[in-house]
């Protein structure tokens, strides 16, 4: 059996300056509500169907990293129903960076990141794979 090709990380980088960072999405469609961070495809790297995700955390090297508290960030990771522009939430989950994060509850959608934690403001870069 040939191996799958290697996982591959998108990059976005969050400000944990912006208010609405902290806090739940707006529920809404177009240019109501709150825009997702990512859209995941129904596909990975390998051309498998997607079930799931990597997320990992990185402090960037061109901007002013943000400072977690003691023990990490708490991430919240919502999906939006793509007919109603509801957004759901998964449980959080506490990490710092250099940790990843992996979830088989996700299949494909538009996700929005919730950072709280956060000791001192400044930004983040979020990895996210397609598992």
């Amino acid at each position: 059996m040939a191996q799958a090709d290697e996982v591959a990380f998108r990059w976005i980088r969050v400000d944990t300056s912006v208010a609405a960072r902290g806090t739940a999405p707006v529920d809404g469609l177009g240019t109501t509500g709150t825009v997702p961070d990512v859209a995941m495809s129904p596909f990975t790297a390998s051309k498998m169907p997607t079930t799931g995700l990597a997320l990992m955390l990185h402090a960037p090297v061109s901007n002013t990293p943000a400072t977690p508290n003691v023990g990490g960030f708490t991430v919240q990771v919502w999906l939006r129903d793509p007919h109603t522009g509801f957004w759901g939430s998964f449980a959080s989950v506490t990490i710092d960076y250099r940790q990843t994060f992996v979830t088989f509850d996700i299949d494909a959608g538009e996700l929005f990141f919730e950072v709280t934690g956060v000791a001192v403001a400044g930004t983040i870069d979020i990895g996210i794979a397609e598992q």
